[in-house]
């Protein structure tokens, strides 16, 4: 997951629930917070049908990537803004890191 705002915490959070293993990248919004969005999520799914050992379970199955994990990824979803410079340069690291 590339991208840590509301779109990219909710693809990562539903599919960590799901079982997969995830990594997910900041670009630039802190991915502490998004982390922390994540868990208070999840902690909301606790009061009302997750475990708590589920809970923990898929905050391990999300962790912090770097471009060079891309490459050994099944799936990369870019959830980050087109809106600045800075994207077109972003996108063609990790076309380049994911092997396109």
């Amino acid at each position: 997951m590339i991208g840590s705002g509301q779109m990219g915490q909710g693809i990562a959070h539903v599919a960590a629930l799901a079982g997969y293993q995830g990594a997910e990248r900041a670009v630039r919004r802190p991915l502490k917070s998004a982390m922390a969005t994540i868990n208070g999520n999840l902690s909301r799914q606790v009061s009302r049908n997750l475990t708590e050992d589920s809970r923990k379970a898929v905050l391990d199955r999300t962790s912090p990537g770097d471009h060079g994990r891309i490459a050994y990824c099944d799936l990369v979803i870019e959830t980050a803004g087109r809106r600045s410079k800075r994207s077109s340069a972003r996108s063609s690291t990790t076309s380049a890191a994911a092997g396109c």
